[in-house]
Formats: structure tokens, sequence, C-alpha cells
């Protein structure tokens, strides 16, 4: 009797460590940019965590995406692009939520949002200066010109998410063609920042798109 007792002991033993090996990771899930799924090691708040180097930790998966050898392997990735989560996108950087009543889509390091007509784009590159993103703009106000164009554009300097935020306005209003756009660059931490802002009507402004961009949370 005791044989069998003890038999059936190490067979229920051995289940529960089978789905202890096999169990799903804990954490946020989030999905990448490949669409790939990752899983987040969060705080008390269900924040992500991050190293001292600023990078995300995260719980190492299988294919599956249960916790590699059965336990909450962690390790810190430097992630250069977003990691989506339900209306939350997040990055090394920052942590941004989508505003209410538009669609949002990521891809890499760049977040659009939409809403009817209009669209709003959020991009942050490590690599080119405000003067390179300037410098390219230059060439759309060029290339809209052009087209047969005459833009009325707008120089100014703002303060958005606390830092001084070159922006530019361009106008389109013509018998054939209506058009608004905004262009604010500024720098944060060593991070560049372009939000773009862009309308059918020629009249539109841009109070709700610089709430928007004051909305990102930084680190």
């Amino acid at each position: 009797m005791k044989k069998i007792i003890t038999a059936l002991l190490i067979c229920m033993l051995a289940a529960v460590c089978l789905f202890t090996g096999c169990s799903k990771a804990k954490g946020l899930k989030v999905k990448d940019s490949s669409g790939n799924d990752r899983v987040l090691v969060t705080d008390e708040n269900g924040g992500p965590i991050y190293d001292e180097a600023g990078n995300i930790v995260i719980v190492e998966t299988d294919e599956k995406g249960k916790a590699k050898k059965g336990e909450q392997v962690t390790n810190a990735v430097s992630l250069k692009n977003l990691l989506v989560s339900g209306d939350k996108a997040y990055c090394k950087y920052f942590t941004f939520t989508k505003p209410s009543g538009y669609e949002m889509t990521v891809v890499g390091s760049s977040i659009t949002l939409v809403k009817g007509k209009e669209t709003i784009d959020i991009i942050y590159d490590t690599e080119k200066s405000v003067e390179e993103k300037r410098s390219d703009l230059s060439e759309i106000i060029a290339s809209i010109k052009e087209q047969g164009y005459n833009p009325e554009v707008k120089d100014e300097t703002k303060t958005l998410c606390g830092q001084e935020a070159k922006v530019t306005e361009i106008k389109i209003s013509s018998k054939d063609y209506e058009a608004f756009l905004v262009c604010a660059l500024f720098e944060k931490d060593g991070v560049i920042y372009t939000c773009n802002y862009q309308s059918p009507k020629a009249n539109a402004n841009t109070k709700e798109f610089e709430s928007i961009v004051n909305s990102i949370s930084f680190r």
C-alpha cells in the first residue's frame, strides 16, 4: 500500500512540475513592431520596469509565450522600437496613451493617430538633429511649390513637453485643394521628436494637437 501511495505522490508531483514548467509568463503583455508577443516585468502600479541604463526589463519566453525554464527569467533589453498593450505604447524614453476618439497605429518608432480626416504623427529619432529635420521640412515645402501651390508658411517657437519646439505651420488654400500642415520639432534628453498634424481644412487650429503632444509621459 505504501508503495502505491508513494507512486501516486510521485505522479502528482511530476504533474505539478510539468504544469509549472509550462506556466504562462506573468507581467504586462505587449506586442513589438514585428507583431511578436513580449511580456514586461511590472511595478506595483502595473507599469514597466527599467534598469539603470533605461532599458525595459522583459520576461524571457518561448515561442508559445510561456516562461522559460519554468520560472520568471528576466532580462533587460534595449528595444529601440515601441511596444504596444491596448491603448498604451511604451519605449525606453516615454509612455503614450491613445487619446479618446482616435485610432492608433504603432510601427517602429512612430505613433500615428487618426480621427476622421485628421492625422497626428509622433516620431522619435536618436540619429538626426533638429536642423537636419528642418532641412527635410524645407524640401517638403519646396515640393509643394513645385506642384503649383503657394503655401502660407509660418515659423514660430513654442513650448511643448516643457521643451523649446520649432513649429512650422503650412496652409494651402486654392480652388482645387485645401490643407493645413503643422510640424513641431524638439529635443529632449538627446532624442529628437517630430510631431506632425495634418487636416484637410486650412482654418484648422492646433489646440488639440498640442494637448496630445503634451500628454506624452517621459521617463
